[in-house]
């Protein structure tokens, strides 16, 4: 499979429709802000670091994590 380009408008990779449902306004204006401020102020944010050739630097944007405590290779 050859690797898609982040560049050429020609090609681009249409994630499946049926793998997607949309509800329009699922949640109001004042829920929607209120879980923002909730999950800014509230999560677990962190800069990871990450193995690159023989480097390890920092991710460059936050991240948390929830979900199960496995290690995946990470």
């Amino acid at each position: 499979m050859n690797q898609l380009s982040l560049f050429d408008t020609e090609e681009f990779y249409e994630f499946p429709k049926n793998l997607l449902e949309y509800k329009e306004h699922f949640l109001s204006k004042t829920e929607a802000d209120q879980l923002k401020d909730k999950l800014l102020n509230t999560a677990p944010w962190e800069q990871r670091t990450q193995k690159m050739y023989d480097k390890t630097v920092l991710t460059p944007r936050l991240t948390t994590w929830y979900g199960d405590s496995k290690d995946y290779g990470s």
